[in-house]
């Protein structure tokens, strides 16, 4: 059994365009990691793996006008896993997930039942998909 971690990432929102910068306030990627695990991309600075669970946005309104579903779309397709900087993931809002026999088995977990970090920025307008 191991401790795995969730994270929530930077806001990415300024990737965006225009339109979908005015629907939203952020963007974040969910993401879990085995902080007992780092490693070196040719620099000295030791990275997390970060593996992409979902996409949490935070709208600007409340418009039903399909903007946010088409945001949170396009963020699926484009998810990936990440390596990050040890020392920027844990300025980020992370939450200790507890031990699990694997990764995949933390991730099902916290897709099933979401988790703290989601009430971080606002717990009224949240949308976790």
């Amino acid at each position: 059994m191991k401790n795995y971690r969730a994270v929530l990432g930077p806001n990415e929102r300024e990737h965006w365009d225009e339109e979908c910068q005015k629907a939203t306030k952020s963007i974040r990627s969910l993401y879990v990691y085995d902080p007992s695990e780092v490693t070196h991309l040719c620099e000295i600075a030791p990275s997390f793996y970060l593996m992409w669970v979902d996409v949490s946005t935070i709208r600007a309104d409340d418009r039903e006008d399909g903007t946010i579903d088409i945001i949170e779309q396009c963020a699926h397709d484009a998810a990936e896993d990440v390596y990050m900087h040890v020392s920027d993931v844990l300025k980020l809002p992370n939450e200790d997930l507890g031990e699990y026999d694997d990764i995949d088995e933390a991730i099902e977990e916290i897709r099933a039942n979401q988790c703290n970090l989601l009430i971080y920025e606002d717990p009224h307008v949240m949308s976790f998909t």
